[in-house]
């Protein structure tokens, strides 16, 4: 009898422990710069995708805390951001944040510096900041080399 209630005891504690951890400690979410546009008026928008390759329908959002710098350091701007609409697709988690303003027209082909990401969760799991525990990661994405006539 003690021995069973031993055993309910451990595997009830597993289990709290392991669901401590919302997103799991292998699993890594990506960001990557998708583009760059000038919208109007002065006004611009940066595009980044977020995605996950593991299924992880848990999330609500994500706030970002994000500087964006010049190549010398010198500072352009600071921003609050949000991925808040994600999709479920093949095992495949994917969402997106933009950057929009005047701030982003100067940021183009700068350094954006994220300093915080916080996974908000819909199960109630607690927030966590995957700056921190290093679960985010970058995409470095290089679009194509576009040549026009035969070279």
């Amino acid at each position: 009898m003690i021995l069973k209630r031993d055993i309910c005891v451990s595997v009830l504690s597993l289990t709290m422990i392991s669901s401590a951890y919302a997103i799991p400690k292998d699993a890594e979410i990506y960001v990557r710069n998708t583009h760059a546009s000038y919208v109007n008026r002065g006004m611009c928008s940066l595009a980044f995708d977020v995605t996950a390759y593991d299924a992880l329908d848990n999330i609500e959002s994500i706030d970002f805390t994000v500087t964006m710098k010049d190549k010398n350091g010198k500072l352009i701007g600071r921003d609050q951001v949000t991925a808040d609409e994600f999709n479920f697709v093949g095992g495949k988690t994917y969402g997106r944040f933009f950057i929009e303003g005047e701030k982003a027209c100067d940021a183009f082909g700068e350094n954006l510096n994220i300093s915080k990401a916080i996974v908000k969760h819909n199960d109630g799991t607690k927030a966590e900041d995957i700056v921190k525990t290093q679960k985010l990661k970058v995409d470095d994405f290089k679009p194509m080399k576009i040549v026009i006539g035969v070279k």
